[in-house]
């Protein structure tokens, strides 16, 4: 500020006879009208390129979007009692029609839809507004934390006679490793342990196996626990694989240290990976069940069905008139079959600045939760749960139901009147961790089981028709599929960086006693991409990132053979070209 020119400072007394002399400030604005010129210095040029890059790094604002495409083969008939729900709501097959009494086929497409588009059953109550989230529900979820103590089954089953079954196996822990049984063969001449394992077992050339302790199932035989083989614990690897053509991912042999000693066959055992046996502590392999975190509410998202797009199978459907129509003769059309693909968003900005995975890393993956809902009935439940969980090796087709799937609940996933809420958590993958390596290896995803309702007063009955006379047998069979979808947010370098210095590494690194020395894996720019397919890169704009994904979402069935009665290890013999 500037004063006028002609200012004048007057005492008080000056003014008026009894004024009192005060201390007066006044403020005076020191201004320039010039600057030194700093030499060299001409202009300052700002690059947008630059810029732009620093701003996305520093970015941790998430706006995450996509596709869903519905994949699912609707294979498993079977028959219902009601007769309003046979003539609406089933693909009617007469070929399979039993009974006066009974409508028999296979249920609607829109049992397996995202967004139904009529009431299904006689419980549910539909509405134009909430039918989006009749079926399914979707959330985003994080890696929050491990457990390493989730009880685990591996089984072999046969059926004994009808509804009578029998399992061998083991029930560990998801701490306690890889399963496996064993059988004696010969290797180049000598003596040796075949271990088949029903996963990846992630063993490399030159490594080794350390058996672990559990419990077996013995309902057939009298199958043990391996605990040691030669009378150790520690066992080096002999050979990957066996005859069968790519078998060296899920079998290894140990051999024998005397010609004359064998093990019991199709015992069964528990082992974890080692690397180097002079470093156990950083080398022995972790293993254990992920546990996601609910980032969002129920109401967080927007699903919409795409425009014009239609899937790769055509869609099967069927117009039933008066006199092919089931019971009560009424006309109708059901499509057993669709292929509908649905956009998602959520209408939340997520931050992850404050989030770190289970290792303390920063975020690497986000993903999109997809839970059953149950709102039409149609699916059994179980303690309030409609979805029984698993793993890879408790799916597979084995001509027998699999207990275990049905017998454990996943917590909080319970009836549509108490859907899951952010802050809930949910198991996940089972995964091996090599603290030399640094990485994470997916064993095997997690998946929920679906099976179809068999109890009249939950909306309707449906069973498959029974071997004798007019006997029903609850359906063992049913649905799985995979409920958390992986969206990559970041990468981590291929190789392991290493310094002694703990000011030059990163919060996650680890300390190694054995190189004494820190070791980590950097974390890869946004944009960037070490290999051709190592590195991560989505849109950036209005300080956001916008990572794009298309989840391709498997509703698989499980189809169980009534009169399967093959013995639990059977092995096809190689072929010519093996």
């Amino acid at each position: 500020m500037r004063y006028p020119e002609g200012l004048h400072i007057v005492r008080g007394s000056q003014k008026y006879i009894g004024a009192q002399d005060k201390d007066l400030m006044v403020p005076y604005t020191l201004e320039a009208t010039n600057r030194a010129l700093i030499e060299g210095e001409r202009n300052l040029v700002l690059n947008l390129a630059d810029q732009y890059v620093r701003e996305r790094e520093e970015n941790y604002i998430y706006r995450l979007y996509g596709k869903i495409n519905v994949l699912t083969d609707n294979a498993i008939s079977g028959c219902s009692y009601d007769s309003l729900f046979v003539s609406n709501n089933l693909f009617y097959d007469p070929i399979v029609e039993s009974g006066a009494t009974v409508g028999c086929g296979y249920p609607t497409s829109n049992f397996f839809d995202f967004i139904t588009y009529t009431a299904l059953t006689s419980a549910h109550n539909y509405q134009e507004l909430k039918a989006k989230r009749d079926n399914w529900i979707i959330y985003e979820s994080y890696i929050k934390d491990t457990k390493s103590d989730h009880p685990m089954e591996y089984t072999i089953g046969v059926k004994d006679s009808p509804g009578v079954y029998s399992y061998n196996g083991v029930s560990y822990q998801s701490g306690d490793g890889i399963p496996f049984y064993v059988e004696n063969v010969i290797v180049q001449g000598k003596g040796a342990v075949k271990f088949t394992c029903p996963m990846n077992h992630g063993l490399n050339d030159g490594e080794y196996v350390v058996l672990q302790t559990g419990t077996t199932i013995n309902s057939i035989g009298t199958s043990g626990l391996i605990t040691n083989i030669n009378n150790e614990i520690i066992l080096p690897i002999f050979s990957l694989g066996d005859e069968n053509l790519g078998s060296e991912s899920k079998v290894f042999t140990i051999l024998l240290n005397d010609s004359t000693q064998t093990v019991t066959d199709s015992d069964f055992g528990v082992f974890k990976r080692l690397i180097n046996t002079d470093n156990v502590g950083e080398t022995l392999s972790q293993y254990y069940v992920h546990e996601h975190k609910i980032l969002t509410k129920p109401t967080s998202h927007v699903l919409d069905k795409t425009a014009f797009e239609l899937g790769i199978y055509s869609k099967r459907e069927k117009n039933f008139i008066d006199e092919d129509a089931p019971m009560l003769g009424i006309t109708h059309k059901v499509v057993k079959d669709e292929y509908k693909s649905y956009l998602w968003n959520f209408t939340n900005d997520l931050d992850v600045s404050d989030y770190s995975d289970n290792l303390g890393r920063p975020l690497l993956d986000l993903y999109l939760s997809v839970f059953a809902v149950n709102e039409t009935k149609i699916w059994k439940t179980n303690y309030g749960s409609c979805a029984g969980i698993g793993w890879d090796w408790n799916f597979k087709p084995t001509g027998v139901p699999d207990p275990y799937p049905n017998n454990t609940i996943e917590n909080n996933l319970t009836t549509p009147w108490n859907l899951p809420q952010s802050g809930d958590t949910f198991l996940g993958a089972f995964v091996e961790y090599n603290e030399w390596d640094l990485k994470e290896r997916i064993i095997s995803e997690i998946y929920h089981k679906l099976t179809y309702n068999d109890i009249a007063t939950d909306g309707f009955s449906f069973y498959d028709p029974g071997l004798y006379g007019n006997s029903f047998d609850e359906i063992k069979g049913g649905f799985y599929y995979q409920p958390h979808h992986r969206i990559p947010i970041r990468k981590l370098s291929e190789a392991p960086s290493v310094n002694e210095n703990f000011e030059f590494v990163p919060q996650y690194a680890t300390y190694s006693m054995y190189e004494n020395q820190f070791r980590w894996r950097t974390m890869l720019p946004i944009g960037f991409y070490e290999t051709k397919t190592h590195g991560v890169d989505y849109a950036f704009v209005n300080g956001a990132h916008y990572p794009y994904t298309n989840v391709i979402f498997k509703i698989k069935p499980i189809i169980i053979d009534k009169d399967y009665l093959t013995p639990p290890f059977v092995s096809l013999p190689p072929d010519d070209c093996e």
